[in-house]
């Protein structure tokens, strides 16, 4: 059966690259089993510490339909997998978040099928899968600081920074 979820994440600019493409961080803050829900984490993070500096429109709620063996009576109560990946080239971090599985094992199959393409075969040990409560996780519940340049310069030694991977 094929249930519903609603995955809410923030996302703003900071910049602008060399090549004058913007430059982008955004990281999750969790799946709810309605909009409504998500629609109600936005308002509870909307004036917290670096939220607040940015328009209501750097959330983003997107649907994602998830297919279970048996019905789930309760989506709150399910626990969903989600697949990421996430590289760095050395200049820029290129994450990758994939619709959720309603089974650790269905994220492994796609996985291991994602590794053969591009650009994934190029770094197939960049991938993450988490095991999400529905509902019950709610990420930067005290807000967020922007990097300055000084953090900016000490994340270059970072290669695997998950800033949108939920652990």
């Amino acid at each position: 059966m094929l249930h519903y979820f609603y995955y809410l994440h923030f996302e703003y600019e900071y910049g602008k690259s060399e090549e004058g493409n913007p430059l982008k961080n955004g990281f999750a803050i969790g799946y709810f089993s309605t909009r409504a829900k998500a629609e109600t984490q936005i308002q509870f993070h909307k004036n917290l510490p670096g939220f607040c500096d940015h328009p209501l429109d750097c959330f983003k709620i997107e649907k994602y339909g998830v297919r279970f063996k048996t019905k789930v009576e309760d989506k709150s109560l399910v626990n969903i997998w989600e697949l990421s990946h996430e590289y760095y080239d050395g200049v820029y971090d290129y994450p990758t978040i994939l619709p959720p599985f309603s089974t650790e094992k269905e994220a492994i199959e796609k996985k291991e099928k994602l590794k053969k393409k591009k650009p994934f075969c190029d770094y197939p040990d960049e991938f993450f899968i988490n095991e999400m409560e529905v509902d019950r996780y709610t990420g930067w519940t005290e807000g967020f600081r922007e990097l300055d340049e000084e953090d900016e310069a000490c994340r270059e030694g970072f290669k695997n920074t998950t800033a949108t991977t939920i652990r």
